[in-house]
Order: C-alpha cells, then sequence, then structure tokens
C-alpha cells in the first residue's frame, strides 16, 4: 500500500511515520476500506459485502481486548 505524504510524493506504507494524526488516520481508513472491498474476497474466492466485512472489523476492534461472544460481535451498536 503507498501512502501520499505533505508532498504529494506516494511513498510506501512506513512512510507515514512522521506524518500529521489525519494523515495517519486517512492511510488507516483507506486500507482498511481496501481490505473490506478487495482483498478479503481475494483470498476467500467468494464475494464479501464490503460493508458487513466493514462492521465485522468495526466490532472485532470494539472488543479487542476483552472475552466477547459471537452474539456480541454481530450485533450492531
Amino acid at each position: 500500500m503507498r501512502f501520499s505524504g505533505r508532498s504529494g510524493k506516494l511513498k510506501p506504507w512506513p512512510g507515514i511515520i512522521g506524518e500529521n494524526t489525519i494523515a495517519g488516520l486517512r492511510f488507516v481508513s483507506d486500507y482498511v476500506s481496501l481490505i473490506a472491498e478487495v482483498d478479503l474476497s481475494r483470498v476467500s474466492d467468494k464475494r464479501r459485502d464490503p460493508y458487513k466485512v466493514t462492521r465485522l472489523l468495526q466490532s472485532l476492534a470494539r472488543n479487542i481486548s476483552t472475552e466477547a461472544t459471537l452474539t456480541a460481535i454481530g450485533s450492531l451498536p
């Protein structure tokens, strides 16, 4: 994955180090979108709904430091 920093030049991911918070958040958001829209379907050879994949990733992130049931992971806030 490449990131366009303040200079506008494309850099590989380590180039995000030293950038501002907004640039970092944009990079991470774009990365998660890429996983949801492309990567997961490519790995599983089955088309996945990007919205549902994003929701699953959000739920897993919410419960990352706790033990969560499958029901809690599947619930929408």
